[in-house]
């Protein structure tokens, strides 16, 4: 299986627990402000820089950036 789809499935599942698990926990505007700090986690637990990870998701460096430093939802 190619890392694309390796990554793919990962961030999938990543974002799915915290919507399913933690969604059940907090309302959805607390679950929006801690989801900058859970990209983090995640990013830093598979040793992606923010480039690495906006170009798996299509987006730009910036827009990772702004998630992580609760800058944009």
């Amino acid at each position: 299986m190619s890392c694309f789809f390796r990554c793919k499935d990962s961030l999938r599942d990543f974002f799915w627990e915290i919507v399913h698990n933690q969604n059940k926990k907090m309302r959805v505007g607390a679950l929006m402000a801690n989801i900058g700090k859970q990209i983090k986690e995640f990013r830093m637990k598979k040793d992606m820089t923010q480039d690495e990870l906006a170009d798996k998701l299509f987006v730009s460096r910036q827009t990772i950036s702004n998630y992580e430093n609760n800058k944009s939802h």
